[in-house]
């Protein structure tokens, strides 16, 4: 799985819960992760620093 963040205006960590991954979010720039989604659910990510949820991963059987 391969997961891309930007903002063009903030500065923060971005979280994915669930899979326990941060990395860090600079304006303009993009926070990457890649991973194997081998955990079922519906996970937060979220930027770490203002506790918003930007988005919602969604993970299925197989």
């Amino acid at each position: 799985m391969r997961l891309q963040v930007t903002t063009p205006d903030t500065s923060d960590g971005v979280h994915l819960h669930g899979y326990d991954l941060t990395e860090d979010l600079a304006p303009g720039r993009r926070a990457r992760f890649s991973f194997d989604a081998d955990a079922e659910g519906v996970f937060e990510v979220e930027l770490e620093g203002a506790g918003v949820q930007i988005a919602e991963l969604r993970v299925g059987p197989g």
